[in-house]
């Protein structure tokens, strides 16, 4: 049975999709400058990195759920308030229900949804779905209520949509976009682009181009652009860079990387088989865990109180955890196989939700934190997963 666990936790992570590197190469179109706050961070929470099926709202949370025969993929919303789940649809008279909608339900979406794509910003819900006809990725939005479904753009035709990566960030008025469709024989070129929302303008501000060239989890931190670019699929073992918004001066931070995140101003990033570091804006550069036989390589999260680990691969019989990083340790590990089988995907300041597999089957769950960031309890949601 923890051999099925295995498999199935390494299943989920075949979508996380992470690798090696080479160079660097930009686009010298002139852009025009951007003047964000320089103290504004804008990232995804999702565990894997690459992002999330679950987006947090000011008052709730949005997932993409499926219908119980998994022939519909719709959005669903949980109330912070109440606790309660719903259907994210406006409309008075649908007919619609958590286990189904019908194709008029506001919540409906037409096409195969990207995993990991769903993301939320001020007042809309982002996505990128494709068309199983011509094989198109587009990116969408919704508003908040369900009622007003709008087609951004196309982004890429992807016939092996198992081999197609997006991640991408909306800063303001516009989404800066990672696109990459890797080939493991031949060389090709991944991109970064920066898309006005309002114009449907597109403009290609950085390119890469090997065998199996990747760009991932990308962020947004002090008018600059965080990824980890790799080549020839090398496992979780990217370089971590940065790209200059309005300069478009790219800079490698590291190699080896597996996971990056911004914690108190300060750049923290795992380097696979070696340990955590911290780096300060003034390149001061601290290692502030080593890494362990079941810590060699996995994922970072933070939720504005605590850093959380994730180990993605462990040499050890307990399998996967996630654990509270502190002091140059790991505590309070939640092993995900030990009581029933749970995969987490989504970080907020009081609560992770995950994946829970049962005989009852595929639902949201989640995992209450305490005052400290320890788990305190699991709900599991009506929401199928």
């Amino acid at each position: 049975m923890k051999d099925f666990k295995k498999k199935l936790f390494v299943g989920t992570l075949s979508l996380v999709m992470l690798f090696n590197l080479a160079a660097c190469s930009v686009n010298k179109k002139q852009n025009d400058a951007i003047n964000y706050d320089s103290n504004n961070i804008s990232e995804k929470n999702g565990v894997f990195m690459i992002g999330s099926n679950i987006a947090e709202s000011e008052n709730g949370y949005y997932f993409m759920a499926k219908s119980a025969n998994w022939s519909k993929r719709f959005i669903a919303y949980y109330d912070k308030s109440s606790n309660e789940s719903s259907v994210l649809c406006s409309k008075i008279n649908c007919n619609h229900s958590l286990e189904d909608v019908d194709t008029e339900c506001d919540a409906y979406v037409d096409g195969e949804i990207v995993s990991e794509s769903l993301y939320y910003n001020e007042g809309y819900l982002y996505f990128i779905k494709r068309n199983k006809s011509n094989y198109m990725c587009t990116l969408c939005r919704v508003s908040a209520d369900g009622s007003e479904h709008e087609i951004i753009c196309d982004l890429k035709e992807t016939p092996d949509a198992r081999n197609s990566y997006f991640s991408y960030v909306v800063i303001g008025n516009y989404i800066f976009c990672a696109i990459s469709s890797p080939d493991t024989e031949n060389e090709t070129t991944s991109i970064i682009e920066k898309i006005n929302i309002e114009s449907k303008t597109r403009d290609t501000i950085y390119s890469y181009t090997s065998i199996r060239a990747d760009i991932v989890e990308l962020s947004y931190h002090d008018n600059k652009l965080y990824f980890r670019q790799s080549e020839s699929a090398g496992l979780l073992l990217s370089d971590l860079y940065s790209f200059d918004i309005n300069t478009e001066v790219c800079k490698k931070i590291s190699d080896d990387i597996c996971s990056y995140i911004f914690f108190d101003d300060k750049l923290i990033y795992w380097k696979s088989y070696d340990g955590i570091y911290e780096e300060t804006s003034k390149g001061d550069v601290n290692k502030i865990y080593e890494v362990e036989e079941d810590t060699v390589k996995g994922s970072l999260v933070y939720n504005g109180s605590n850093i959380y680990v994730l180990n993605f691969y462990s040499a050890t019989e307990e399998g996967p955890f996630i654990g509270l990083l502190k002091n140059g340790e790991i505590e309070d590990r939640f092993y995900c196989f030990e009581n029933g089988t749970y995969v987490p995907m989504y970080l907020t300041n009081d609560r992770i939700f995950a994946i829970s597999y049962s005989q009852e089957g595929q639902y949201y769950a989640i995992f209450l934190l305490d005052e400290e960031g320890k788990i305190k309890d699991i709900v599991r949601t009506d929401i199928i997963g």
